[in-house]
């Protein structure tokens, strides 16, 4: 089966090699603020990330495990509704080695077990090359490229109030044109501008997918431009065409009403009598009497024949 632009670009991004442990933590916490659940149980919490995609949560495992040097356990769930599908997941807990970034990246504050929830640690998001890794992480966790063959627009859609917000604004900040709406309980900043859309994946590293997308776009302005061409050829030849029938029947009332035509006249009448078929540019040309010329003598073959009626 065909996989979707959305897949694709998730595919390239799992692909990217590891950089600087401050950009990985700022890719994981957007993914944690775009695909996390907070489960609560008998006085606990977990964290719970998920996603269909078998490559994204196993990047997501392998970058706590290099920032917080533990695994976490996957599991892998088979769902349904609305299709049968799996879904992949694993829980961070407070009490757990990698349960420090709860607290880093501001889901929780405090210590110990007397932890409430806190807000987003900015600071995450804000060194050199941390925006574009949180960008990554937002995708992997929530993102969706349409088929640009369909339409150009790329969405996040967050169930995360505090994080919709601030990548809404630090998008606009960055001068770059997103929209922000409601959909079903959800917060969904997205793009609908074919730049926008390129420089966001740029940023967050899926060049290969922008440059499949800038090829659309390219082979879809060739063929609006062919079918634009094409349009105005056949409106040209209809409209000749309506001009040449126009004229005939003019010529053809004033002959059969035995009107006296000058010598100029006369030689429009025959000249579009012998060529029914051709352009005024081309009567012109065949003739020699300039193009404007000619175009008085039909006003006049035209006006001689609304005065008969």
């Amino acid at each position: 089966m065909e996989r979707s632009y959305t897949q694709l670009t998730k595919d390239e991004l799992c692909k990217l090699r590891f950089t600087k442990d401050s950009h990985l933590l700022s890719e994981l916490s957007a993914f944690s603020f775009s695909s996390g659940n907070i489960k609560l149980g008998r006085g606990s919490l977990t964290l719970e990330l998920s996603s269909e995609n078998e490559n994204v949560i196993i990047r997501m495992g392998s970058i706590i495990k290099r920032l917080y040097n533990n695994f976490p356990q996957i599991s892998a769930v088979e769902k349904n509704q609305p299709k049968k599908h799996i879904i992949y997941k694993m829980d961070i807990k407070p009490d757990s080695p990698e349960g420090q970034m709860l607290f880093e990246i501001g889901l929780l504050e405090g210590v110990g077990e007397d932890y409430s929830f806190g807000t987003i640690n900015k600071k995450v998001f804000q060194g050199e090359g941390c925006f574009e890794a949180s960008l990554r992480g937002a995708f992997l966790g929530c993102g969706v490229l349409c088929n640009p063959e369909k339409s150009y627009r790329l969405e996040f859609v967050l169930s995360h109030n505090e994080f919709a917000e601030f990548l809404y604004n630090s998008l606009l900040e960055k001068g770059m044109n997103a929209k922000f709406v409601n959909r079903k309980e959800r917060n969904v900043v997205f793009f609908e501008q074919i730049e926008y859309v390129s420089d966001t994946l740029i940023m967050s590293g899926a060049t290969n997918t922008m440059m499949q997308i800038e090829n659309v776009c390219v082979n879809k302005a060739m063929k609006n431009n062919i079918n634009r061409t094409g349009n105005c050829i056949v409106a040209n030849i209809q409209k000749t065409v309506n001009a040449s029938q126009r004229q005939t029947e003019d010529i053809n009332a004033l002959l059969k009403a035995g009107v006296k035509l000058t010598k100029h006249l006369k030689e429009a009448c025959d000249l579009r009598l012998n060529n029914p078929n051709v352009s005024l540019s081309e009567l012109s040309e065949i003739s020699g009497i300039s193009k404007s010329a000619l175009n008085k003598r039909y006003i006049k073959i035209r006006k001689m024949r609304e005065e008969l009626k």
